[in-house]
């Protein structure tokens, strides 16, 4: 027996990239790995490991700084590194991919206030699928990390456990072409897929919503996974119980097991996304445009994204615009919250009136350069002290609410919108 293992050929250790992201992480200074390191993706391939460059700058920047360090690190591996700069789009002489794209891992999640105790559940159940929280709900608004988190979850799976370990569909696809599949009662690729997968996710399950024969094959799905031990991964903008026309017994399912919310990124978080994508083109900015551009420009992460994009373009959005009249602004407010224009600037106290009011100063605030009586003037003529109040309502609000804070950002978009 002994002989027999002295003849195995010794196996190679497993490479993986979150692995190759580590320790170049650890060999290179800080400074450079934040920025670099999103421009790289890699590639493992048996006998080799493809590092794909986003552009000739960074393509620079690897070479002087993580080229020897990142062959070293392969090279242990018993893998020869080769390397590639992504090519230019010939339609339109500009980069196919014109700032480099983040990977969806653990390693590259922005830590904030609001997605902590998100992130530390998904890594649990990406180390142990399964036997933690079944199935895991992921809920918040567009742009806080949702997808993310979930790619995250999956591609580390996939490192471990291999490809087919993972069935992840958004919530459009199983609608359309997922369903189909289960209600064939006869053996398809859907059905063998299912039954190796030791992760099930479906990012956005608010696409089921008036949805009845989705949502029954959802509901059949989950209820054998949870029999055969599979791990269920679930994302939404929604709680279960508020999907609207969503069958109580999905619903139920759904919150079975643990509902996270996750909470839009605090304005740290923002500027080190965008400090991370853009680089100099936002640190070139005073701090005084770096701050108005994220106030009207970066409601969310996909928006700071577009930012950072339109930033390494050299196209700096616009701060300030001819549409944010007073009228244009009133009628946004009102149409908000379901009252006529004139009534913002009326006497009414109710409710739905003096929030309208007080959005209407918070955008006139944001958007112009005019004096507190100026926008007095513009909600009937308020004196300075009771612009200032309201101003410090909506301003607290703002602070309370993230949702409120949603809606002044879609509003400052939709008025100064022409111009960008």
């Amino acid at each position: 027996m002994a002989a027999k293992q002295a003849r195995s050929p010794a196996k190679k250790k497993r490479l993986t990239v979150a692995m190759i992201q580590r320790r170049l992480r650890a060999k290179i200074p800080e400074v450079i790995s934040d920025v670099l390191l999103p421009a790289l993706t890699f590639t493992i391939r048996p006998t080799e490991v493809i590092v794909v460059i986003a552009n000739h700058s960074w393509a620079d920047v690897f070479q002087v700084h993580a080229r020897d360090a990142c062959q070293e690190i392969v090279e242990s591996f018993q893998r020869q590194l080769t390397f590639s700069i992504r090519q230019r789009s010939q339609s339109t002489g500009r980069d196919s991919a014109p700032m480099p794209a983040i990977a969806m891992t653990f390693d590259s999640w922005l830590s904030d206030p609001g997605n902590q105790f998100a992130l530390a559940t998904c890594r649990g159940i990406s180390e142990a699928p399964g036997t933690l929280h079944n199935p895991l709900y992921l809920y918040g608004p567009s742009g806080s990390g949702k997808t993310h988190l979930l790619q995250a979850v999956t591609n580390d799976l996939r490192q471990t456990l291999g490809v087919e370990s993972v069935c992840h569909w958004s919530g459009e696809e199983f609608t359309r072409s997922i369903t189909p599949h289960l209600s064939d009662q006869e053996d398809n690729e859907v059905a063998q897929q299912l039954e190796q997968a030791a992760l099930i996710c479906i990012d956005g399950v608010d696409a089921l919503s008036e949805m009845p024969v989705a949502q029954e094959e959802l509901y059949l799905l989950i209820n054998r996974a949870l029999d055969q031990g599979q791990q269920l991964l679930f994302s939404s903008q929604l709680p279960p119980k508020r999907i609207p026309q969503l069958e109580d017994r999905l619903s139920s399912r759904l919150a079975w097991g643990l509902s996270i919310s996750i909470d839009p990124p605090v304005g740290e978080t923002k500027v080190r996304l965008l400090r991370r994508m853009a680089g100099s083109a936002f640190d070139s900015l005073s701090n005084g445009e770096q701050l108005k551009l994220l106030d009207l420009h970066g409601g969310d992460m996909h928006q700071i994204v577009a930012l950072a994009q339109s930033l390494l373009r050299g196209d700096v959005p616009l701060t300030t615009s001819a549409n944010a009249s007073f009228d244009r602004i009133i009628s946004a407010a009102a149409k908000a919250y379901g009252v006529r224009p004139s009534d913002v600037a009326g006497k009414h106290r109710q409710r739905p009136f003096v929030l309208a009011r007080q959005a209407a100063l918070l955008l006139g605030r944001k958007l112009t350069d005019h004096s507190l009586v100026a926008l007095g003037g513009m909600v009937g003529g308020r004196d300075h002290s009771t612009v200032l109040h309201s101003l410090q309502q909506a301003q607290k609000r703002l602070e309370d609410d993230p949702d409120y804070g949603l809606l002044i950002n879609r509003l400052s978009q939709e008025i100064i919108g022409a111009d960008t």
